[in-house]
């Protein structure tokens, strides 16, 4: 809504009885303003407002703040005169021009009422004492949510928000392929007495490094000469013979 601040008269005054002869004051004095009245109910805070003309009350609103639910004009002038009985509460008063007035009738059209009321109606309407059945009303109004397995049974205040880090840490945890046998092989050789046998590193095979008299020599290549090929090419060939015979004797001599 677009309230007019205007002049406060009562600024946080304590709901004692009060309220209903402040108002009626207000409208005996044929001032223009509104009264807000903020209650505590069952399931938390709830605000009203009444608009005052010239000692007749011109709009209402109310609204239940916990669950966001609001009524306008007829409906919620029921519920402002019964707030303002209420025993726990508070509530101000405000003096409005005739313009600031206007602003709120132009910003605020659906809170008016069809006809204005007047003091001695007014006092009717006061109810001799607080009920809650306004706001039982409204509960019962409201949407049921499904209750999930855990509200069910009791469990609802239960959160896992780290799901994916406890996931992890068990997966960690799960010992690998054949860690429980040697576990409880460690577990039985201790609960008898024996020592851990140390771990045997595995044996690595020397490798043999082949002896020089082993070693054979290229074999000799023999030159399947044709009669087209020429004599320089029978030379290299047999060049090629006399060099391998050289290197098997290099080698016999060095070892």
């Amino acid at each position: 809504m677009n309230i007019p601040l205007g002049a406060q008269e009562i600024a946080g005054k304590a709901l004692s009885g009060e309220a209903v002869r402040d108002i009626i004051s207000f409208m005996d004095a044929n001032k223009t303003g509104y009264f807000c009245v903020t209650t505590s109910g069952e399931r938390g805070l709830e605000d009203g407002l009444l608009v005052i003309e010239s000692g007749g009350i011109l709009g209402a609103h109310y609204a239940y703040l916990a669950f966001g639910k609001e009524h306008a004009a007829g409906e919620a002038l029921k519920r402002v005169v019964n707030a303002i009985v209420a025993k726990n509460g508070v509530y101000d008063s405000y003096t409005l021009t005739a313009q600031q007035l206007e602003l709120l009738k132009i910003f605020n059209e659906n809170i008016l009422l069809l006809e204005r009321i007047p003091l001695r109606s007014f006092e009717g309407m006061v109810p001799v004492a607080y009920s809650e059945e306004f706001e039982r009303q409204e509960l019962a109004a409201l949407p049921k949510k499904p209750k999930s397995v855990l509200a069910e049974h009791g469990l609802e205040e239960i959160r896992i928000d780290n799901y994916a880090d406890i996931k992890a840490s068990v997966e960690s945890a799960v010992p690998a392929a054949g860690a429980a046998d040697k576990v409880a092989d460690k577990v039985k050789g201790y609960l008898s007495g024996e020592k851990p046998k140390e771990p045997v590193p595995p044996r690595e095979e020397p490798t043999e490094k082949p002896l020089v008299e082993d070693m054979k020599p290229p074999e000799k290549v023999e030159a399947l000469v044709d009669k087209e090929l020429d004599t320089e090419t029978t030379q290299e060939l047999e060049e090629l013979n006399q060099q391998a015979e050289k290197l098997k004797k290099l080698l016999l001599k060095e070892t």
